[in-house]
């Protein structure tokens, strides 16, 4: 089976157009029940919930749960942290983890949280890596105290020149290991990797030790100039390559495409590029599938 997800604003689910994203995905699809009822007939599986921060109230975490519960999706979510988390009670990191559990209790269950590492103030490689460790190990104890037995998933990064160690495959293994423990994962966002890629910060390809722990993914394109988080009609990526990868290490876990509308909006056939690109990721996905198994029936 197919495990396809697609990332939409918390905002654009509660029917609130509001910040970067949401009021395109209304132009381009309407109010979220009918994009939701469309996207059922589509092979998506799973939403993510995203751009929280652009979130202002209670009352808009309640109507994007309560879309959600009226679906058959499953759900994962962008969590949002940063150093001023350490020390902080785990819902008021995650404010909306009791409401969604609230709504869709199934749905979230053994979800998959999605983390950016954690930047330092000081602008400090090594003290980044520290807090990033030290707030994971922190929601890791609190989720286990709570009996929320979620499942993080750490992301690699796009290189802004900052002081981040998620940037490589390396900071984000050393992140990783330095935290053990079977309930964190690695979210390879194949859209950073590439951009990374393209400046010659990064090699094409992770080896096995980072697929072995991919766990979620991000997937997008880049446009002729390298902005992110673009259609996968711009063919960027080397897509089929990486599911490959990933399928060859028993990935079993959801292809979420991640995709900022506010940044191809003025694009032509905009809207109709989102639903080819979620006929682009299910095709390939099916293709490596089924080429991989040919692979392993020729060779016994």
């Amino acid at each position: 089976m197919v495990k396809l997800g697609l990332s939409l604003a918390w905002t654009y689910l509660a029917n609130n157009p509001a910040g970067r994203c949401s009021n395109k995905w209304t132009d381009f699809f309407g109010n979220s029940r009918d994009f939701l009822e469309l996207l059922e007939k589509e092979p998506v599986t799973s939403i993510e919930f995203r751009h929280f921060d652009e979130v202002e109230n209670k009352k808009t975490i309640h109507s994007a749960a309560k879309a959600i519960s009226e679906t058959s999706f499953n759900a994962t979510v962008h969590g949002d942290i940063n150093y001023k988390d350490i020390g902080r009670e785990l819902f008021d990191i995650f404010p909306w983890y009791p409401i969604l559990l609230s709504h869709i209790p199934e749905k979230i269950k053994n979800t998959v949280i999605t983390l950016h590492p954690v930047l330092s103030p000081d602008n400090d490689m090594e003290r980044s890596k520290e807090l990033s460790v030290c707030l994971i190990n922190d929601l890791l104890e609190m989720t286990d105290k709570e009996g929320i037995q979620v499942r993080f998933s750490l992301e690699i990064q796009r290189n802004k020149g900052l002081y981040d160690p998620g940037t490589t495959y390396d900071g984000i293994m050393e992140i990783h290991r330095r935290v053990n423990n079977p309930r964190l994962g690695v979210n390879w966002d194949m859209g950073h990797t590439q951009s990374n890629v393209n400046q010659g910060k990064l090699s094409q390809y992770p080896g096995q030790s980072f697929l072995a722990e991919v766990n979620h993914t991000h997937i997008h394109d880049l446009n002729l100039k390298g902005q992110t988080h673009w259609p996968l009609t711009q063919g960027r990526i080397p897509l089929a390559e990486n599911v490959k990868l990933l399928e060859r290490v028993s990935y079993n876990d959801i292809y979420n495409l991640e995709l900022a509308t506010d940044r191809f909006a003025h694009e032509k056939d905009a809207g109709i590029s989102i639903l080819k690109s979620i006929s682009i990721l299910n095709s390939t996905i099916i293709t490596c599938k089924n080429e991989l198994s040919e692979e392993a029936l020729s060779s016994i």
